[in-house]
């Protein structure tokens, strides 16, 4: 599949199928990263007990894909519901594959006021201790440090 933008975006888009819109949301949960397995990492998402009481269903989950040497996420995806233990897939888009990296640092927050790049009251994180290779599958991964403000 390939997508081409050709117009400015007048819509709402959702990544999982059936997801509605949540009340008040100033942002689509979008996500177009494909998901290859030779490409993507994959596991499961867990809060540590400490923060359980801190992630509700109606929070959204971040996963982010940053390159170690850049300060941006070169992917991300939103699940619109922390539902823990999640199941997670994130892959590295097409056009960053010819110059895959050995790992890439992995981010996961939840997001309670629908700005997934900002920290609200609340919000817990996650992040890998070191790059983590693509085509990882099977990853556990904790959420264990409230998310910083």
């Amino acid at each position: 599949m390939r997508l081409v933008l050709s117009e400015r975006f007048r819509g709402s888009l959702f990544n999982e199928a059936g997801a509605a819109p949540r009340a008040g949301s100033r942002a689509p949960a979008v996500s177009t990263t494909p998901e290859d397995p030779e490409y993507s990492i994959s596991g499961t998402i867990t809060v540590s007990r400490a923060l359980a009481g801190r992630v509700e269903r109606a929070d959204r989950l971040v996963v982010l894909l940053f390159d170690p040497q850049q300060a941006r996420p070169v992917a991300f995806k939103i699940i619109p519901h922390a539902l823990l233990p999640q199941q997670f897939r994130i892959a590295l888009p097409p056009e960053a594959r010819a110059g895959a990296k050995p790992g890439y640092e992995l981010r996961v927050v939840t997001d309670k006021n629908d700005d997934p790049f900002g920290a609200a009251e609340g919000e817990v994180a996650g992040r890998s201790n070191e790059p983590v290779p693509l085509g990882t599958a099977g990853l556990v991964f904790e959420l264990n440090q409230p998310y910083p403000r």
